[in-house]
């Protein structure tokens, strides 16, 4: 079942058409990438679910619910969450590995504290865990991710969306829409505005 799908989703700004009737649905549970070239409309598009933008047309569903119009903390309420591109994984660890490291980050301990092992860096080492531990049995979690690395795309997609000029011009499998004609012909500069 969609947790999110766009149905028949434009957008304009002055007389320039960003994002162009669009249908997309994503799963719950399910990883979903958006690729396409610079300009293809994947920020427009995260502006629109999370309502920075309001769409001139069509609807923005979240569990059957339209969401399109709501302010931004109404949508992030509904559990809508939002990161930006300064997020890094680190490609060779786990994901456990990953929630760890970016958890260290928020501990009080320190290089002296985590070497000598103490009693406050050890409780603070279980609480991650159980972090982790509530994260994979939560599961569950549903993402839409703008990613430019496409070894990360193939790695991490359930299915990949690809975008041109506000119009979607491949949807499926990271193998089926990597050979797509028209995804070759985007990333390589001639786009939709050259097929026109």
């Amino acid at each position: 079942m969609a947790l999110l799908e766009l149905r028949k989703v434009s957008l304009s700004f002055g007389g320039l058409r960003v994002v162009s009737d669009l249908d997309i649905e994503v799963n719950e549970g399910e990883i979903v990438s958006l690729i396409g070239p610079n300009g293809a409309g994947k920020t427009t598009l995260f502006n629109l679910i999370t309502g920075i933008y309001d769409p001139d047309e069509g609807e923005i569903l979240l569990d059957g619910r339209n969401i399109a119009g709501l302010q931004p903390h109404l949508i992030n309420q509904l559990g809508v969450a939002r990161t930006f591109q300064t997020l890094r994984l680190f490609l060779n660890m786990s994901v456990k590995e990953n929630v760890m490291a970016a958890a260290y980050g928020q501990t009080r301990a320190g290089p002296l504290r985590a070497m000598l092992r103490t009693p406050g860096m050890r409780r603070e080492e279980k609480e991650i865990t159980e972090l982790i531990g509530k994260l994979r049995e939560e599961g569950g979690y549903t993402i839409l991710v703008i990613e430019h690395d496409m070894h990360v795309v193939e790695g991490i997609s359930d299915r990949v969306v690809a975008l041109d000029h506000g119009v979607k011009i491949a949807e499926g499998s990271f193998g089926a829409v990597a050979t797509d004609p028209m995804v070759i012909e985007a990333y390589l500069g001639l786009g939709a505005a050259a097929r026109k």
